[in-house]
């Protein structure tokens, strides 16, 4: 079996025990639940950190490499449209991830701009319906776009 590594960030003792279990078959995770005991139990919670916010929980090289990886000039466009075309259907799961990397940002005293800006989207589009107008992930990334952009007010 070959080795994977990989950063976990975990709530209280589950994710304590998570990062052994996978430890235990071989991975090598690099756990930050003991840092932020009251993060959100998900690896994704960890790409939204401020890197302020990534500093202060000491984990900034860890954010950085990742975010690095993510926009690497060959991942880059395929990266934006799956952000883009998931978001018909993740919005709502990804408005209450920023209100909870909103909190950690806050309990680690740095102010949540970012995050508070990311989940006002993600509420917005929730209320345009994009929900319900979309029952799986669209093929095309401007279906999105398109969708809300019939739904918003009329630009001056």
């Amino acid at each position: 079996m070959s080795s994977c590594r990989f950063g976990l960030l975990g709530h209280g003792v589950g994710g304590s025990l998570f990062a052994r279990l996978l430890r235990a078959g071989g991975a090598e995770v690099v756990s930050y639940d003991v840092l932020l005991e009251d993060a959100a139990a998900s690896d994704k919670m960890r790409r939204k950190i401020e890197a302020d916010g990534a500093r202060r929980a000491g984990v900034l090289d860890e954010v950085w490499d990742e975010i690095r990886e993510t926009f690497a000039p060959d991942r880059m466009e395929r990266t934006l449209e799956t952000w883009i075309r998931s978001h018909a259907v993740s919005s709502g799961r990804r408005y209450h991830e920023m209100i909870e990397g909103a909190r950690l940002l806050e309990e680690l005293r740095v102010p949540p701009v970012v995050a508070g800006a990311a989940a006002e989207v993600f509420r917005r589009s929730d209320e345009l319906g994009i929900a319900a107008a979309f029952d799986r992930e669209p093929q095309r990334f401007t279906d999105v776009i398109d969708f809300i952009d019939r739904r918003l007010p009329p630009r001056d």
